[in-house]
């Protein structure tokens, strides 16, 4: 999932007419709890919600140190899920190869940008660095495969996959949100593919690991309210419903379903409105507890409380995970050596007795190896052990205290109004701002030469008429901010406050960037905003100074950075001398318009040794 706040949010809003389409598809839960399976490691496949992703908090550490550290971001549903079931296992390790932004795509191919994961065509990529398990493959998929070569006793899996695909499919083929030009046709065979590829996935996996419990994890709607009828919630149940069906086809898959916990209206069939309670209370789209989907603020991703409902419609699949019955362990075959241990099969019919522990949910502890019998021929199976009683369920853990909450990307908090400057030399109409105050009347000013007709200014309070002459000065009107063509300037006087249009400089905030990783290369590298190493926009209008730059260890060589702005440099820069790792220039600035590129061109003589490079500044 991007690092962008409203990713997985606009994959859900999908042509709502493919529910129609698919409107006959219905797959029936087994009845009871599902199998699970758990061996010494949980290996946790996806994007942002795999990785416990939350945007304000990696605004505010990527702002403050121009690189996150994957150990603050463990409040996820992995961790959630992982500690269920280390009840049962409390030596199990927890692989985590969730990557931000990763697509179905990328996550079989890779980024193809050495150093990041995620990316592609239409994503950004995102540094290794910053993952809890930074891969040493060349994919997700890869890197999962290589996991599973190497052990044979992983279980489960989780794969949570797809979203990134829909959002690049709607904003860059359908033209969303600022239109909607795809059919119904094209919407479906999109979804359709993007499963498909899920489904590929986990396929490989269960190749590799084909006694492992796979659980394939689907989509919840975080703008409910939104789209009209049937809504949204019905767009997300159609990926939801192809899941469903592939992992009904894989031996030991199983579906996770979010989306009723977190839109309950998907099981009532109300009114999406009886959603925003739940998605307010599970995801952090209600800054200040107020439903604002278009607030800077709001993030589609789970708040903690949204991430342990998460892993809950998860563990929920498998039945209570309390500590195992006593049956479980000894199943009646354990004693009768005719089929746990039959001569040399001794071993493998111990085998035979976990499979009849699958009775117990995976929870009871393998018994102890019946004895084994004088070598015969191979008798019959045994029945299966009794099912043990469920242990009780555990107590549940105190609630961890809430994270803060990261500032707000680029956009800074706005300043207070500045002060009204001086009245510059008359220029062209700019836009017109908001409209003033009216002023008093001003006095008759002299009549000015007439100029040649200049447009007329936004309609501030009429004047007297003294100055009416030709167009161009009449009186207090023509002095509505910057109208520049009014003729003398007699009439500007009291109608000034037309300059509190535009608002006064935005407040100050950090900006900053950089990659992950070693650098290896000769004479230059280049960084920008973020993850970025292209010129890249700043958004917004501001002033950039107090210019530091940062390595995680020192360099071999002198090395240069210089700020360009549109790719020519600002005059902001400084020099990390050999055997340091920082520098920094709190003397120059520079201004940029909201259009103009940023770049930060690294340049040293031989070859640098160094890691992680990053900047920031004020703005």
């Amino acid at each position: 999932m991007s690092v962008l706040n409203h990713v997985r949010a606009r994959l859900l809003v999908c042509c709502v007419a493919v529910v129609a389409v698919l409107g006959g598809l219905a797959f029936a839960s087994a009845a009871g709890a599902a199998s699970l399976v758990t061996g010494s490691t949980y290996l946790a496949v996806g994007d942002s919600l795999t990785y416990g992703y939350h945007a304000k908090q990696f605004s505010e550490e990527l702002g403050s140190k121009g690189y996150a550290e994957a150990k603050n971001y463990e409040e996820g549903f992995v961790n959630d899920f992982g500690a269920d079931l280390k009840v049962l296992q409390p030596k199990l390790q927890i692989t985590n190869l969730g990557c931000p932004g990763e697509t179905t795509e990328t996550a079989i191919k890779g980024s193809g940008v050495a150093g990041y994961c995620a990316g592609g065509p239409t994503g950004t990529p995102f540094p290794l660095s910053f993952l809890h398990h930074p891969y040493t493959h060349a994919s997700q998929l890869e890197e999962a495969e290589a996991i599973l070569k190497e052990n044979s006793n992983v279980s489960p899996i989780t794969i949570d996959l797809g979203a990134n695909d829909i959002l690049q499919f709607l904003e860059h083929t359908c033209g969303f949100p600022s239109t909607y030009t795809c059919t119904e046709i094209q919407v479906l065979t999109e979804l359709s593919q993007v499963a498909g590829r899920v489904n590929s996935i986990a396929e490989k996996l269960h190749a590799l690991a084909p006694r492992a419990t796979i659980v394939l994890v689907g989509q919840y709607n975080p703008y409910p309210a939104l789209l009209p009828p049937p809504g949204a919630d019905k767009s997300a149940s159609v990926f939801n419903l192809f899941l469903q069906s592939d992992a009904s086809k894989i031996s030991g898959a199983v579906f996770a379903d979010p989306l009723t916990r977190f839109n309950p209206s998907s099981v009532t069939n109300g009114p999406e409105t009886e959603d925003i309670p739940s998605i307010c209370a599970y995801t952090a789209m209600c800054p200040g507890g107020t439903y604002n989907p278009s607030s800077p603020e709001a993030d589609i991703h789970p708040t903690t409380l949204g991430y342990a409902v998460l892993a809950e419609s998860i563990s929920s699949l498998f039945g209570p995970t309390g500590p195992a019955g006593s049956a479980g362990a000894t199943g009646a075959t354990g004693a009768t050596g005719a089929t746990g241990a039959t001569g040399a099969e001794g071993t493998e019919g111990s085998q035979g007795a976990e499979g009849a522990a699958g009775a117990t949910g995976a929870t009871g502890p393998t018994g102890a190896n019946g004895t084994n019998g004088t070598n015969g021929s191979n008798g019959s199976n045994g029945t299966n052990g009794a099912t043990g009683a469920t242990g009780p369920t555990g107590a549940n853990g105190t609630n961890g205290t809430n994270g803060l909450q990261g500032v707000t990307g680029a956009t800074g908090a706005t300043g207070a109004n500045g002060t009204n400057g001086t009245n510059g030399t008359n220029g062209n109409a700019g836009a017109t701002g908001p409209t003033g105050a009216n002023g008093t009347n001003g006095t008759n000013g002299i009549n000015g030469a007439t100029g040649a007709t200049g447009p007329t200014g936004a309609a501030g309070a009429a004047g007297a008429k003294g100055a009416t002459g030709a167009t161009g000065a009449t009186g207090a009107t023509g002095g509505t901010g910057a109208a520049g063509t009014a003729g003398a300037k007699g009439a500007t006087g009291a109608t000034g406050v037309g300059s509190t249009g535009a608002t006064g400089p935005a407040g100050t905030g950090i900006v900053g960037g950089g990659f992950g990783g070693a650098i290896y290369s000769n004479s230059w590298f280049n960084m920008s905003l973020y993850a970025q190493i292209t010129p890249t926009p700043m958004i917004q209008a501001g002033t950039l100074s107090h210019f530091t730059v940062h390595f995680t260890t020192n360099a071999n060589t002198n090395t240069t950075l210089v700020v360009e702005k549109n790719g020519v440099p600002t005059g902001i820069a400084c020099t990390v001398a050999k055997n340091t790792n920082t520098c920094s220039d709190n003397t120059h600035t520079a201004t940029f318009a909201a259009s103009d590129t940023v770049l930060v061109h690294a340049s040293y003589s031989g070859s640098l040794r160094a890691t992680n490079p990053s900047w920031s500044a004020e703005y």
